[in-house]
């Protein structure tokens, strides 16, 4: 899997297979492991990452496309 940016996407118009939202930076990575098996999600994108600093709690959000 590679990483792009979302205007990459729009210009090669690449689809937009899943998203995944979650505040636990360590299940997102283990959920992009697995996904990279998949033949069919070919790229990422980091769409979202939100990050408190006085309550140490956060949101991330990546999306997965494919050609």
């Amino acid at each position: 899997m590679k990483q792009i940016t979302k205007s990459y996407a729009q210009l090669n118009n690449l689809k937009k297979v899943g998203k995944i939202t979650n505040n636990d930076m360590s299940k997102i990575i283990l959920m992009m492991e697995r996904l990279k098996e998949n033949k069919k999600i070919n790229y990422y994108i980091v769409d979202m990452i939100v990050f408190n600093q006085e309550t140490h709690e956060g949101k991330i959000e990546v999306s997965f496309w494919r050609d």
